[in-house]
Order: structure tokens, then sequence, then C-alpha cells
């Protein structure tokens, strides 16, 4: 995560937006990885997508994300098996 954080830092000029992605047990990371990267940078614009993913936190977690101005999570999953939820608004 420190490799990312330092890269992120070194362009983040020439990149405002910041995008990580996974899928299943990657999807999980990257949401963690995307709260961080919010936090960390907060004039940055941080767009999470993931695949498959498992719901990640619980309540004080998810009100976390819900109350990142700069964080959108886009979580794309089958509809069997849960709901698709590619709003803003972090659900567990």
């Amino acid at each position: 995560m420190e490799k990312v954080l330092k890269y992120a830092k070194e362009k983040s000029e020439a990149y405002p937006d910041l995008f990580v992605t996974g899928h299943s047990l990657g999807g999980a990371l990257s949401v963690l990885c995307g709260i961080r990267l919010a936090l960390k940078f907060p004039d940055h614009k941080v767009h999470v997508i993931n695949f498959g993913c498992p719901k990640v936190g619980n309540a004080e977690f998810a009100k976390l994300v819900n109350t990142t101005s700069n964080l959108c999570i886009h979580r794309v999953a089958d509809r069997k098996s849960t709901r698709l939820n590619s709003s803003h608004q972090y659900d567990l």
C-alpha cells in the first residue's frame, strides 16, 4: 500500500482522478484501498469499480464510506447473489 500511496502522490497533479478496481477478494481490497486513498487525497476524486466483491465492513465503515465526498464505489455483482449497487451509497 505504501508504494501505491507514493506513486499516487507523485502523479496526483497530472491525474486528478484515481481509479481502483478488483474482482472477488481483490474487489474487497479495492474498497479498503479506495477509502484510504480518498482520505489521504481529499482534493482528488477516487473511483472504486469492483466485480463480484463480497460486502466489506460494518455499519460504521459504511457510514464512513457514504460520508467521504470524494469517493465513489461502483459494485457490479450477479443479480442472483446480491442486488446491483452502482450508486454512491454503500450498503452492507
